[in-house]
């Protein structure tokens, strides 16, 4: 019966089912993409939200309880906790200094770490202020862009 199912296409997988592979262990390299879900009992829930309220933040929780952040926004409205209001975490005297050391040549990035936020709160708490920042390296100020002139061919 081999012989006959041989000159079919079924073949290769007839005989990878027979030597008890799977499609994935004949390609080692490959993986089957599946999803996991990890459903939180109603003690986990409970649980959860007694962190949020004593101070954990969303992605905190997420990692604790092996859930994606969006999850555990909704245990938390499911449980009727009302979400804590983003506070700004750098007052306007910090921009100010920040931009005195901005200005003095370091890098977004690096006057970010001083004030131990991200580069890109800086950017946005120095745009809400009106502070100009520098281009990134390797980017054209939109202005110079409109000064450049145009290049020929020969």
């Amino acid at each position: 019966m081999i012989a006959l199912l041989a000159k079919q296409d079924i073949c290769p997988m007839l005989e990878t089912a027979l030597r008890g592979q799977t499609e994935d262990q004949r390609h080692p390299g490959t993986r089957r993409a599946t999803q996991r879900q990890r459903r939180l009992t109603q003690s986990d829930v409970i649980q959860l939200a007694q962190d949020y309220m004593a101070g954990s933040t969303v992605n905190q929780l997420a990692n604790k309880y092996n859930v994606h952040r969006t999850t555990v926004l909704a245990h938390l409205e499911q449980q009727h906790v009302s979400r804590r209001r983003i506070t700004r975490r750098l007052t306007d005297a910090d921009v100010q200094d920040a931009a005195r050391i901005y200005e003095a040549g370091n890098s977004l990035k690096t006057t970010a770490r001083r004030f131990q936020v991200d580069a890109e709160t800086l950017r946005r708490e120095f745009a809400r202020a009106g502070i100009q920042t520098r281009p990134r390296r390797g980017w054209m100020n939109p202005s110079q862009a409109r000064q450049s002139p145009p290049t020929t061919v020969s």
